[in-house]
């Protein structure tokens, strides 16, 4: 292997451990465009009318977009332009059919205001580049008033320490999921998103907000329904459309869970416990954590077997997030057997720097040294 390989290795090394930090931490933006997805029932007014209209926002991607329909059927699709979190404002560019002329758009310019709990939005809309002018703009979203009904009634919290992530299970239940219906008896409640195992694959439900109390876990997904997975009893003691009660238990032990789910609930707290820490303390605090939580032996040092185990679990997290089937995301593991030694052998030739046959956190955090003013020093170590 010549320098050229080495060097390339390192920067995939040092963008990978990146990522994995980026991944884990949850950047103001993201969140804020989780908080903003939902639906909306509200008004649009303008000089000498109002109508009913449903604004819808989702996220697509690393940003969001939405529609809005009127009761005749006509929709106003809309796409982000800015946002604002700090101010919990949105600023999205709107179209739709000119009423007077059907083969021509109208364009025009929309500025959306959250309250803290997001439940609702106040805005304004004007013509062309303008986002008022035009009349006002606003929604209210039933699920979300629901949510925090529910969050109420149980003294749930919507914090970091998330002590039900784990496998739940309940009586055999047909749900509609991602437009196919679905027959399953389990849950999988990561911190990202909630994964059905069924007969043919996971099937993968991604979460917008998260909040949970001593017997209840509530969750509202992107597509706007409201689980409510409870030990005892249900948040909301009435019949609400887009609410789900489940009772749940403990799942009893299976060869799936061993072998391959464990390993996924495991990596995922991590990860997303080391996002907590990267954004309390910063990245050497995170750094360690992390390093720590991959530490089996206990030594503050990894291995390479350790290493090896590490990428098992990640192969396994990334198959299972993309809705793999069982036996797709056993062959990543075999297949991972094979090229997880030779990633960690990469990974020790080049951060290995005293070969001693183990990593350390100043050897792997050694390329962040001096980055920028506010990046980590030597006196961090």
């Amino acid at each position: 292997m010549n320098k050229r390989l080495f060097s390339n290795f390192r920067m995939f090394f040092l963008l990978s451990l990146v990522g994995i930090f980026g991944q884990a931490s949850a950047s103001s933006i993201t969140d804020f465009f989780l908080n903003v997805v939902g639906t909306y029932e509200g008004e649009v007014t303008w000089d000498g009318g109002s109508s009913p209209i449903t604004t819808t926002i989702i996220l697509e991607g690393n940003s969001i977009s939405g529609t809005s329909i009127y009761p005749n059927g006509g929709q106003s699709p809309f796409t982000l332009i800015k946002a604002l979190p700090e101010t919990r404002e949105l600023i999205v560019e709107w179209k739709e059919v000119d009423n007077n002329d059907p083969s021509k758009e109208v364009v025009g310019q929309a500025l959306f205001r959250f309250p803290p709990d997001y439940v609702s939005f106040e805005g304004t809309w004007g013509d062309d580049l303008a986002y008022e002018g035009g009349g006002i703009w606003n929604g209210i979203s039933k699920q979300k008033i629901n949510f925090k009904q529910a969050v109420d009634n149980t003294f749930a919290k919507e914090t970091g320490d998330r002590r039900h992530i784990g496998k739940w299970c309940y009586e055999a239940a047909r749900l509609e999921l991602n437009g196919k219906n679905i027959t399953t008896s389990s849950v999988l409640v990561l911190n990202e998103n909630l994964i059905y195992p069924t007969d043919e694959d996971y099937v993968v439900q991604s979460i917008s907000r998260y909040a949970e109390s001593k017997t209840n876990i509530l969750i509202n997904s992107e597509e706007d329904r409201l689980y409510d997975f409870y030990i005892e009893q249900p948040a909301i003691d009435k019949e609400i459309e887009g609410y789900y009660p489940i009772q749940v238990s403990v799942c009893s032990v299976t060869p799936e869970y061993i072998f391959l789910e464990s390993d996924v609930i495991e990596l995922d707290r991590v990860i997303h416990q080391t996002g907590v820490v990267c954004e309390r303390d910063g990245l050497p605090q995170c750094a360690k954590y992390f390093l720590k939580s991959q530490d089996a032996s206990g030594d503050s040092k990894i291995s390479q077997a350790e290493l090896n185990r590490f990428f098992r679990h990640l192969t396994a997290w990334i198959s299972m997030s993309t809705g793999a089937s069982f036996e797709e995301i056993v062959g990543g593991a075999s297949a991972t057997a094979f090229l997880g030694p030779l990633l960690t052998k990469l990974t020790f030739l080049n951060y290995d720097y005293d070969n001693d046959e183990h990593l350390t956190l100043s050897e792997l955090l050694h390329d962040f040294v001096g980055l920028s003013p506010t990046s980590i020093t030597k006196e961090d170590f």
